[in-house]
């Protein structure tokens, strides 16, 4: 029972924790026009001076590549990401996105907002709690996308004929 009751608490840890998460991004990037999910795609090119196509912008993400396609129009109309090659066809996922000056400056207030999030959050909390904290949060979650893999296949292994 002591297995399903730690089950139970990392669950509703991370899924509050995402709520939260998800509650703090939508309010600060309202404030710059965007959606929450925004800030993340933002993030990440930010980091890729090069640009990244929309498939690289997915896998690097982490999401799906509907979900970035869905997102695209909105940051393109917004003035925050262009295209690199702006003559390519905008459809064509091999066409690199970058950040526009605007989208700089908006992840230097995304950046700003972070900082500042994370003071409120974990300030009191000793630098080395915070790194085990981390390191703890990674195997698991990397040990849970493992196991997700084989329940998967060994699902879709008996749904094959």
């Amino acid at each position: 029972m002591a297995n399903l009751e730690r089950f139970v608490a990392f669950s509703m840890l991370t899924e509050e924790s995402s709520k939260s998460m998800q509650r703090i991004k939508a309010a600060y990037m309202k404030t710059l026009g965007l959606r929450s999910g925004d800030a993340i795609l933002l993030a990440v090119l930010s980091r890729n001076e090069g640009g990244l196509s929309a498939a690289e912008l997915a896998r690097a993400c982490k999401l799906d590549r509907a979900a970035v396609s869905r997102a695209l129009p909105t940051l393109l109309s917004a003035g925050v990401i262009a295209y690199l090659e702006p003559h390519l066809q905008k459809r064509n996922y091999r066409s690199r996105l970058i950040l526009t000056e605007k989208g700089t400056a908006t992840v230097k207030k995304m950046h700003d907002f972070t900082i500042d999030t994370v003071r409120r959050t974990s300030s009191d909390i000793p630098t080395e709690e915070i790194a085990t904290f981390y390191r703890v949060f990674r195997t698991l979650e990397k040990r849970l996308d493992e196991h997700a893999d084989i329940l998967e296949s060994r699902i879709k292994e008996r749904k094959d004929p």
